[in-house]
């Protein structure tokens, strides 16, 4: 048996949660932006969008490698009380083609 409780306020929090972030879809949903996901930190609505609204600042939270000699970069932004993260990639030297037919088999021994 868990000794975890969830308690009217933490119940009133997430409510409140829920209706932030559909009402922040609708909005973005008029400006021709999907939301593909929706996390729940705690704090507020973690939105993930495939782009960011018209005339919203957004910067940098974090980037690593791809894995294609390229960078993902997350972005992200404040919007009506929700968090709006972007992911996007960054070519490296090569695109992804031109990396292909640069691979060469290597012997194993």
């Amino acid at each position: 048996m868990s000794n975890a409780t969830t308690t009217p306020i933490e119940i009133n929090v997430m409510s409140h949660h829920l209706a932030q972030a559909s009402v922040v879809t609708l909005r973005l949903q008029e400006e021709g932006i999907t939301v593909q996901a929706a996390l729940f930190n705690g704090r507020r609505p973690v939105l993930m969008v495939d782009g960011m609204p018209r005339g919203v600042e957004y910067g940098t939270k974090r980037s690593h490698p791809n894995g294609l000699g390229g960078t993902t970069v997350v972005d992200a932004a404040q919007f009506h009380g929700c968090q709006l993260e972007r992911m996007r990639d960054v070519p490296g030297n090569w695109s992804g083609a031109d990396r292909r037919s640069h691979l060469q088999a290597v012997p194993n021994g």
